[in-house]
């Protein structure tokens, strides 16, 4: 989060406080049954080092492996829209959407709501299954972070 976040011109009390704020919103899970979708184009884009990324796809693969947890990916060269990053949290018949643009913004308002849950059930459909997605997770993380890691090191050893 804080590699993420840290790009822009945050002070270290706004960073701190943003990161913050992503852990509470973590805090959930656990809490409710979880269905997160990703694009395959995530996995691949390097945040902070090959170490820190294959660290992340260790700890996508062993919250997916929660029964409680349904991880599908995107894979790439699909086209499902542009409707950049969001959330829905719902219970009931009570939902509020967060949609993820230059500021967060979160809303119940019934409209915004429903365009969500219908992108959703879109991304989802073109979505990898579950376990097709866990094999192109460990795969991106063998393949493309791991190795980039031993390249590193073997650099650092020739100097």
């Amino acid at each position: 989060m804080r590699a993420v976040l840290s790009v822009e011109p945050y002070t270290v009390g706004q960073l701190d406080e943003l990161v913050s704020a992503r852990l509470e919103r973590q805090a959930v899970i656990g809490r409710a049954y979880l269905t997160a979708v990703i694009d395959q184009h995530v996995l691949h884009r390097l945040i902070g080092s090959a170490p820190v990324m294959a660290e992340q796809c260790a700890h996508l693969l062993s919250m997916a492996e929660r029964p409680d947890i349904a991880l599908h990916v995107v894979p790439e060269g699909t086209n499902v829209g542009l409707w950049g990053a969001f959330d829905i949290a719902a219970r009931d018949t009570a939902a509020t959407v967060r949609l993820e643009t230059v500021e967060d913004l979160t809303s119940a308002a019934s409209g915004l709501v429903g365009k969500a849950t219908v992108a959703f059930e879109r991304i989802l459909g073109a979505a990898l299954p579950r376990i097709a997605s866990h094999e192109l997770i460990v795969k991106v993380a063998e393949e493309q972070w791991k190795m980039e890691q031993w390249k590193m090191e073997q650099w650092k050893i020739q100097i």
